[in-house]
């Protein structure tokens, strides 16, 4: 501060004298000049040396104390897809489950299709007959069951498929009058008469019939009450033979 009130007065006498000096300015600068130069001497600088006033600058001082953080910038957007990169080897298998619970039960399906196929034919030769009353006539022998459709256990033929079908009675008798039934479903729809004589002791009577017949209905032969078929001998004989010519659905 010293220094540079000196200096400030210095200038100011120099400016005044150079005003009163009309034709003096070359005098005036030369003077202010030296002025200057003197001034210079007496500035110190840091070091306590002097130095000239135009000081040239010092030292980079010590670093500053570290500031806040600033806040966090704003993500940048999501990048374009890399391309797939190689497909990578199988992993190891894994430890089995537990059991999972039972599922609901599944919607019924639809039954099997019904053969097509019906083709029959059983034989009796056994002896039987002289009862009061209408019987179902059993066989002893199955020779062809084509499509299952008649049981061995019942007499019975059931009708797989609702259709037309042919059935053919033979019978050969020996020493007895017999009246034969074809009966669907408890109603007769045909009939074989045999009676044998000592002029004809074995008799033959046949008859056949085509039924239009719907599926599950039952086919099937009965003896008349008082009725005998008498089978000790051969050619004696009953058959009845059955088989669809076509179906209706």
């Amino acid at each position: 501060m010293k220094f540079s009130l000196m200096a400030c007065w210095v200038v100011a006498l120099l400016s005044v004298g150079a005003a009163k000096d009309d034709g003096g300015s070359r005098k005036y600068r030369a003077r202010r000049q030296d002025a200057l130069g003197e001034l210079d001497d007496e500035v110190p600088n840091d070091d306590g040396q002097c130095k000239p006033c135009q000081c040239m600058p010092g030292p980079a001082g010590a670093p500053g104390p570290m500031g806040m953080p600033g806040n966090h910038g704003n993500n940048g957007n999501n990048g374009a897809p890399g391309p797939a990169g190689p497909q990578g080897k199988p992993g190891e298998k894994g430890e089995k489950g537990m059991k999972g619970k039972k599922g609901p039960k599944g919607d019924a399906g639809e039954a099997a299709p019904r053969p097509t196929k019906v083709a029959f034919s059983v034989q009796r030769n056994s002896t039987f007959g002289g009862l009061t009353y209408d019987f179902t006539i059993t066989f002893d022998h199955v020779v062809t069951n084509e499509g299952g459709a008649f049981s061995s256990y019942t007499s019975y033929v059931t009708i797989p498929r609702a259709g037309t079908y042919a059935f053919f009675i033979n019978t050969t008798g020996n020493n007895g009058n017999s009246l034969i039934w074809l009966l669907v479903n408890g109603s007769k729809k045909a009939s074989v008469w045999a009676s044998s004589s000592k002029s004809n002791p074995y008799p033959t009577a046949n008859n056949q019939i085509i039924l239009m017949l719907q599926q599950d209905d039952r086919v099937w032969l009965q003896l008349a009450a008082g009725s005998t078929m008498n089978f000790g001998t051969s050619p004696s004989v009953l058959t009845f033979n059955g088989y669809i010519l076509w179906t209706l659905d």
